[in-house]
């Protein structure tokens, strides 16, 4: 990982001031995610079915966003690609903003990039409300102690890893 955390005290109660960005194209999938958010009391949730649309939702700036829980698997724009543009601060979105990856795959390389792009968690499909609280607690009261380069990611790629995981035989 290209840097370190420092946790920060916070209590459950300030999660519902919290706005998480829900991105999955499955709308089952999506529905109950931010069904188990609701939960757990978080009020502010936006959600998109894909990457652009998520992008669209960073950079409004009427949206602060605190979290981002992406899928992998997406058309147009898929997980890894959305956590490697806002780990590279594209227009302005914040580079240290927290991003969990839902996934129904246990691809160990999808895990790796993910990683190697500095994830904040990982949930199964389906999404557990008690993990879903835990690790929203855990990434939300963390706070980056240093900065780090760009250049960090620019070499990660993203869009081989998605595509040979799709193609092979089911």
């Amino acid at each position: 990982l290209c840097y370190k955390y420092e946790r920060d005290s916070m209590n459950s109660s300030i999660l519902e001031h919290k706005t998480i960005l829900v991105v999955d194209d499955d709308n089952f999938s999506r529905i109950s995610v931010i069904r188990s958010l609701k939960n757990i009391g978080i009020q502010k949730i936006l959600n998109a079915t894909n990457g652009i649309e998520a992008l669209t939702a960073l950079e409004d700036p009427d949206h602060k966003i605190d979290c981002v829980i992406t899928d992998f698997n997406m058309p147009i724009m898929h997980g890894l690609q959305i956590l490697k543009i806002i780990r590279m601060g594209h227009n302005d979105i914040p580079r240290n903003l927290p991003v969990a990856m839902v996934t129904g795959f246990s691809e160990r390389k999808l895990v790796t990039i993910a990683l190697s792009l500095d994830v904040n968690a990982f949930f199964l499909k389906p999404v557990k409300t008690s993990q879903l609280e835990d690790k929203l607690q855990r990434i939300l009261t963390q706070r980056l102690s240093s900065q780090p380069p760009i250049e960090c990611y620019m070499g990660i790629d993203v869009e081989s890893p998605i595509v040979d995981l799709l193609e092979k035989p089911t």
